[in-house]
């Protein structure tokens, strides 16, 4: 039976996306599947490109189903694209079309658009894989990344602030709470970072677990181990730092039952 897969990749740097992506989760299944697949980059870092991602990914899966109505539709997403896949079959649903697997590394939903938390009813089986966001593990890399040096803004690898979506699900289908990876959110996408320790190693254990789920539904890949960037840790004032770590530490005790017990999305 024919398979047909929807990607959307995570967000990236506005230039030189394709040279930073190339190795990452989504792009390398999206080369071995060829024309069976149709791969779009990730939204920009407003997430403004969440909503018309999904709606072409929508589209072209309308157009594969209509040709042949036995194809089994697939939907992959990484970080934002997640939702963004999400929101593709919220839509899909909206006019009887099935989806038959859904996965995605680490997605979340930080774009101004409703919808794209809840996988709808329509997928018959979803697998996630999620970063690790314990508090120790998150404060270890605190300020170590610098996202504006514009801003002179300090971030942090783990994005602590980025929530998890697609938490719940509705229907019957065959669907599982995350399986939780210690790596920086890049890392669940294949695209981590040399000086996040644990990164090499969650690259190839997502690597081969996510293979596995979408071996066991007829999707034959095999992610390979990703990409480490090579750039060094920020290495803010020490002020900065520990101000961001007790911000970081206060804020993430508050919201850590929400995001985990509702699928909250961030900030």
């Amino acid at each position: 039976m024919a398979i047909r897969v929807a990607i959307v990749d995570g967000t990236g740097p506005a230039v030189g996306y394709d040279k930073a992506m190339e190795k990452s989760f989504c792009h390398v299944l999206s080369l071995q599947l060829g024309s069976a697949a149709n791969y779009q980059r990730g939204p920009n870092a407003m997430g403004m490109e969440t909503l018309p991602e999904a709606a072409r990914a929508f589209g072209w899966c309308v157009t594969e189903y209509a040709r042949d109505p036995s194809v089994q539709i697939m939907l992959v997403g990484y970080s934002r694209g997640g939702s963004a896949v999400i929101m593709a079959a919220e839509q899909l649903e909206g006019i009887g079309v099935p989806v038959h697997s859904m996965f995605l590394f680490d997605p979340v939903a930080r774009h101004p658009y409703p919808g794209g938390e809840v996988i709808p009813g329509n997928v018959a089986f979803s697998r996630i894989a999620r970063r690790d966001q314990s508090l120790a593990f998150v404060m270890k890399y605190e300020g170590t990344l610098s996202d504006s040096k514009k801003l002179g803004d300090s971030s942090n690898p783990c994005r602590p602030f980025f929530g998890n979506t697609g938490l719940n699900w509705r229907g019957v289908g065959d669907h599982q709470t995350p399986s939780v990876f210690k790596g920086s959110h890049g890392a669940l996408g294949g695209v981590g970072w040399r000086f996040v320790t644990e990164d090499a190693a969650c690259q190839m254990q997502v690597s081969a677990w996510m293979g596995q789920q979408m071996r066991s539904r007829g999707l034959m890949a095999n992610l390979g181990p990703g990409f480490l960037d090579p750039t060094p840790p920020e290495k803010p004032a020490t002020a900065t730092r520990l101000a961001g770590q007790a911000l970081d530490a206060g804020l993430l005790a508050k919201s850590a039952l929400v995001r985990i017990g509702s699928g909250w999305s961030g900030l």
